[in-house]
Order: C-alpha cells, then structure tokens, then sequence
C-alpha cells in the first residue's frame, strides 16, 4: 500500500507492505537511520 507521511516537516511517499514496522519503513525505505530500535519484543514500551 502507499502511504503518505510527513516526518521532521518534509513528506515522504513508500509502498508499504504488510507486516513492515514503521521503524523499517523509516530506516531503510526513506533513509531516516536517525529512529532506533529498542529491544525487538514488545516488553520495553518504546514500541
């Protein structure tokens, strides 16, 4: 699906697929490194 977000004041486009976390979608499909993953189970709260 493509999604239309805005992020630090410029928007961005992606196709998305099921199952990508927006984490991925803004690491590697728009090139945004500056998010980081926590503990990857859901336990942490930062998800």
């Amino acid at each position: 699906m493509r999604v239309e977000l805005t992020v630090n004041g410029d928007r961005h486009e992606a196709d998305v697929w099921a199952g990508e976390s927006l984490l991925y979608v803004l690491r590697e499909r728009l090139g945004l490194p500056g998010s980081k993953n926590a503990c990857e189970q859901g336990e942490c709260g930062s998800c």
